[in-house]
């Protein structure tokens, strides 16, 4: 198995996640839509966005980095 497989899997299953349930980007994970979504004071975004960072407790900011990843985002949001 390649190293990092796991991880791939992962992420493309968090991105086939915040597609099917609301219709988001489907090159964006879920936590960088959290993120986003936190920015935007949806009334979901703050529950969920800190929820996940809970989850991966082990990587500091995991929804921050996780949008600061996605180039395309991240473009649009700090040019």
């Amino acid at each position: 198995m390649e190293r990092g497989s796991f991880s791939y899997r992962l992420g493309a299953g968090s991105q086939f996640f915040n597609a099917m349930i609301g219709g988001g980007n489907r090159d964006q994970t879920f936590s960088a839509r959290s993120y986003e979504a936190w920015l935007y004071d949806r009334w979901w975004a703050w529950t969920v966005y800190h929820a996940i960072d809970f989850i991966f407790f082990w990587q500091p900011d995991h929804c921050y980095n996780s949008y600061l990843t996605d180039p395309e985002f991240t473009y649009k949001h700090f040019k």
